[in-house]
């Protein structure tokens, strides 16, 4: 996944990074996509992409850790709503 998503953020069409692991924790679930963090954000840091902070309750990508490793190689978040799905967000 590493290759993939360096070449997805070098294209200049692309502004956010999203999903970037993938996960679902909540419903099905679905383990994270594997890939080279560091390598990855550095990359988003260098195009001017941004990581896509997904808050909804069944995906929380990327989780915190990763989103402690985007924070340290300088890289910008995006925070919004899910414009995927109408459904009302699961959880309190």
């Amino acid at each position: 996944m590493t290759e993939r998503m360096i070449t997805a953020v070098s294209n200049p069409h692309v502004d956010v990074l999203g999903h970037c692991t993938g996960r679902l924790i909540i419903g099905c679930g679905r383990p994270e996509s594997q890939f080279e963090p560091e390598r990855v954000f550095t990359a988003c840091c260098e195009h001017g992409v941004a990581v896509d902070i997904n808050c909804r309750p069944e995906r929380q990508d990327p989780p915190d850790r990763l989103l402690r490793t985007a924070a340290e190689a300088g890289c910008l978040v995006a925070i919004d709503t899910p414009a995927d799905s109408v459904s009302a967000p699961t959880g309190g």
